[in-house]
């Protein structure tokens, strides 16, 4: 059955890097895919539309796909100017208040995407 997926990444993430490959910290030989790769992988296995609706939020990209057919939905968003540590009040609460991530909290927009998806 469909997936609903919500992925969260920054965009100076140098461990896992975004546009895929070896991590320039780690240096373990590991390649990662990219997050687009990933976002897309999962929009395909969820029947959703090949391409997706992109908008630009305070301090993020994102980008969904959505399936007209099962409800199901796969969003990616990607924080401009964050790295590997979680987007949260503990640390979104210490940068710049001019910065449009201050404040961010991830487990807020999370449950919010997740609660729109009951299991039944």
């Amino acid at each position: 059955r469909p997936v609903p997926m919500l992925i969260m990444h920054g965009r100076d993430d140098m461990h896992v890097p975004p546009g895929g490959g070896e991590s320039p910290r780690k240096k373990n030989g590991r390649i990662f895919t990219s997050v687009d790769e990933a976002a897309t992988w999962w929009a395909r296995q969820n029947g959703c539309t090949p391409e997706p609706d992109v908008e630009t939020l305070p301090g993020a990209d994102s980008k969904v796909w959505k399936s007209t057919e099962n409800g199901s939905e796969v969003q990616l968003i990607l924080l401009n100017g964050w790295g590997h540590s979680w987007p949260g009040p503990f640390f979104t609460g210490k940068i710049e208040q001019s910065d449009p991530l201050y404040g961010f909290n991830a487990s807020e927009l999370i449950w919010n995407f997740l609660s729109r998806f009951p299991v039944e």
